[in-house]
């Protein structure tokens, strides 16, 4: 990098990147009103599941508890194998 060749000028023109969050901002009342949202898009959508449980659960009914149970055996012998020494 001290002899200004080609990485030293990958690094010179490399820019800083901000990753700091942005505040969670709160609109009061009259700020929503002047955006003109639809009124449903203002509320949370209590329809959706939320939690990770949920997540679990809508993908284990849908691949079959056949798939399911094949999966986790395989998990289990993975691990056995992984712990038993080898000889």
């Amino acid at each position: 990098m001290n002899s200004g060749g080609y990485i030293g000028s990958l690094s010179s023109t490399a820019t800083n990147i901000d990753t700091e969050r942005a505040p969670n901002l709160v609109l009061d009342e009259e700020t929503l009103q002047e955006l003109k949202l639809p009124e449903d898009e203002i509320l949370d959508d209590t329809s959706r599941q939320t939690g990770d449980w949920s997540v679990y659960s809508y993908y284990f009914q849908h691949i079959g508890w056949p798939l399911l149970g094949l999966f986790l055996a395989s998990c289990i012998v993975f691990v056995i194998g992984m712990i038993t020494p080898r000889t």
